[in-house]
Order: C-alpha cells, then structure tokens, then sequence
C-alpha cells in the first residue's frame, strides 16, 4: 500500500505543477478526479476487495435508469 502511495503522490507531483503553471484549472480538475477514482480503485485492489464485474455495473445502471 505504501508503494502505491508513493506512485500516485509520484505522479500527482508530477502533473500537477504543469498544469498549473500553463493555468489549465479546468484540466487540472479533471485530473484531479480521475486521479481520485484511480487512487481509490487502486487501493481497493491492492486491499483486494471484491468488485464487481463490469457487466455488473452496467446492469445496475441500466435497471436504475429503466433500460431493462
């Protein structure tokens, strides 16, 4: 877990100040949340917590929204 820590703060270090200095805030939050969604299913693998499969989720979604 430490590792992938250290990867993600890596690569945040990294991105971050270009886009700050090039003043791209809308990217640099678009960044900022991919960057989170990547972190957080990075660490729930490295946890190795049981997700759900892809056609899962689109079955979910699609039965939320009333497509099924």
């Amino acid at each position: 877990m430490l590792m992938l820590v250290l990867v993600m703060i890596a690569i945040a270090l990294f991105e971050a100040p270009k886009l700050l200095r090039q003043k791209q805030i809308g990217e640099l939050l678009a960044f900022s949340a991919m960057w989170g969604m990547a972190f957080g299913y990075a660490a729930m693998v490295v946890m190795r917590v049981e997700l759900p499969t892809l056609l899962n989720v689109l079955e979910f979604i699609y039965a939320f929204v009333g497509l099924q």
